[in-house]
């Protein structure tokens, strides 16, 4: 039986993410982790990560050596990368084919006309983004590297996953034994494959994808608007960043002002934030409309069929597409 190796004692998230790559693959699918900071147990072992001071590939993936410089590419030259990004350089392709192939199934058989999974050329398509929206983070956690510039306005650590990991650490005042730190790694090391995963298939059967139609709704947005300000897409989607990147391209930044798409039950119209991750609409929904539903916004808009308008006026919605649609047109003149 092949065996994995890594240090003994507290784990991180690096580590813990590291291995549940490692076992994803088949040749690593049924190993035995073995955790000890001894070389001469390390060197028993099939692959090493996170201990023993040495990056020699195929076996041994440490990055605390002083002479370490590792990073993703030379694209990234700032975030030197963990025992994650390691196995996520010279592994992260296998691991993703496995992930999207496992899940393939998962396809609702609607949308499989529209969408046919092309796994190496999805795998090829998405690389870089998971490792830009989930490895490096890990990486940069790890070897202590600021996402910020400046003082966060509020305190996230405690939903970091580095942050969780280290919490399912035992406390002095717990069993601290050598077999419950090792229970207690592999619920770490299952978390970090979840999550991890769950990003794959977010990119790899979303975001991916989604492009091709967010960039024929680009295309086709003169029709519902004569200055271009509303985006129609026939599903709801991973289109925000695409949108940032469709207006960079065509030197229109800021022009898209709502975005229209269907869910179960009504359209929904979206206003388009300011900046990624901000709050704050480039221009949210009229102020007389915010916090009112059914009916009464209704009578508020003079549009049939509107269900609902959020308190902030960064999203509204309406039982049809023509009514949708009616409130993103009417909103521009307000």
């Amino acid at each position: 039986m092949t065996k994995i190796g890594t240090h003994s004692g507290h784990f991180h998230a690096d580590e813990a993410l590291a291995v549940w790559m490692l076992r994803k693959l088949p040749q690593f699918s049924k190993s035995t982790v073995i955790r000890s900071r001894n070389l001469e147990i390390l060197d028993t072992c099939d692959i090493v990560v996170d201990v023993g001071a040495r990056y020699e590939p195929p076996k041994y993936f440490d990055h605390h050596q002083r002479e370490f410089t590792e990073t993703f590419d030379k694209n990234h030259t700032v975030t030197k990368l963990s025992s994650a990004g390691l196995i996520y350089k010279h592994f992260g392709k296998e691991v993703l084919t496995q992930i999207l192939n496992d899940n393939a199934g998962t396809i609702k058989t609607s949308d499989s006309k529209k969408f046919k999974l092309d796994v190496q050329t999805t795998v090829d398509g998405i690389y870089e983004r998971v490792y830009n929206e989930f490895v490096e983070a890990i990486d940069g956690d790890d070897n202590g590297v600021s996402a910020y510039t400046q003082k966060p306005i509020y305190n996230t650590r405690g939903t970091k996953l580095g942050s969780v990991v280290a919490n399912l650490s035992p406390l002095p005042c717990q069993d601290n034994s050598d077999e419950n730190i090792d229970r207690l790694f592999q619920k770490a090391s299952d978390l970090m494959g979840l999550a991890f995963e769950a990003q794959v298939l977010s990119t790899g059967l979303g975001w991916y994808p989604s492009k091709t139609q967010v960039s024929q709704a680009f295309k086709d947005r003169f029709k519902y608007d004569s200055e271009g300000r509303i985006l129609v897409l026939d599903s709801a989607t991973h289109w925000k960043e695409h949108l940032t990147d469709l207006e960079s391209k065509e030197q229109c930044v800021g022009n898209v002002l709502y975005v229209l798409y269907p869910t179960s039950d009504s359209t929904r119209v979206q206003a388009v934030a300011k900046e990624k991750d901000s709050f704050e609409s480039r221009k949210a929904l009229p102020q007389e409309w915010r916090g009112i539903r059914d009916d009464e916004l209704s009578k508020v808009t003079g549009i049939p069929g509107c269900v609902f308008v959020h308190a902030s006026g960064f999203i509204g919605g309406n039982k049809t597409f023509e009514g949708a649609l009616e409130l993103a047109q009417k909103a521009l003149t307000m």
